[in-house]
């Protein structure tokens, strides 16, 4: 999956929880995924996290991003897409 398939998941779901973004800051997670952070702070959401096969995790702010970061490679997912 492409960096651009990676962003346009991440737009469709940040517009699903009411943000509109069309810039992110990106953080590669291990070798098969990449995190999307909003590139001003929101307090509701800490990033999604994008793997490469499509599937996604929505981080948010109740647990450091780390928390999130290994529910993902235990195989944790909100949606696959």
């Amino acid at each position: 999956m492409t960096m651009e398939e990676k962003k346009a998941i991440a737009k469709k779901v940040y517009k699903d929880l009411g943000f509109e973004a069309e810039e992110f800051e990106t953080e590669k997670i291990g070798e098969n995924a990449d995190i999307f952070y909003l590139n001003y702070n929101q307090r509701e959401i800490g990033g999604i996290i994008i793997g490469d096969d499509g599937s996604y995790h929505i981080c948010g702010t109740i647990h450091p991003i780390k928390y999130y970061i290994e529910e993902f490679q235990k195989g944790i997912r909100d949606k696959n897409e």
